[in-house]
């Protein structure tokens, strides 16, 4: 009884607020169930051989020179406004990291997204290996050869990773 009554609280309580659950479009799903069955490679490298950013910091594609945001409003199965405003910013997030993990990381370390879903966390704003408790952030700055810059890159970058998987 009182397992059904929590249940009925918890369905209601989302209809009535939207579901915050419902909110997180993880875009490496949507990359993988959408985009991957012709675009074969990983996202990251896929972003870094057909875009670049505009003039106005829009990505746009290497060759046609025309907006991808307002290309995925009509690709493959039209795709809502939370996918795509999802997969711009795994884009831009995957340009603008210039594939500083693949260099750097990959060469010991799974992809970053299974990294960070698999071993990291964010305990107190401090990003953590849930394994060790070690502070990762920290752990950046003397590891895989990282310069400051790269570690504060590849920090936010893993974070970035948690958020989109609704952590």
């Amino acid at each position: 009884m009182w397992r059904r009554l929590l249940i009925s609280a918890f369905v209601a309580t989302s209809a009535l607020s939207g579901s915050a659950f419902a909110q997180v479009v993880d875009p490496h799903a949507v990359y993988e169930e959408r985009c991957a069955p012709c675009h074969a490679e990983h996202s990251g490298d896929f972003s870094r051989k057909t875009m670049i950013a505009g003039p106005d910091g829009e990505l746009v594609g290497q060759e046609t020179g025309k907006a991808v945001r307002g290309f995925l409003a009509h690709h493959r199965g039209n795709p809502s406004q939370g996918e795509i405003a999802a997969l711009m910013e795994m884009f831009t997030l995957q340009l603008k990291t210039g594939g500083l993990y693949k260099d750097k990381c990959g060469i010991c370390h799974t992809s970053a997204k299974r990294l960070a879903r698999v071993r990291l966390d964010v305990r107190d704003g401090v990003l953590i290996d849930r394994v060790t408790g070690r502070d990762v952030t920290a752990f950046l700055f003397v590891h895989g050869r990282l310069d400051g810059d790269e570690a504060r890159l590849i920090d936010d970058m893993l974070r970035w990773q948690l958020k989109t998987a609704g952590r």
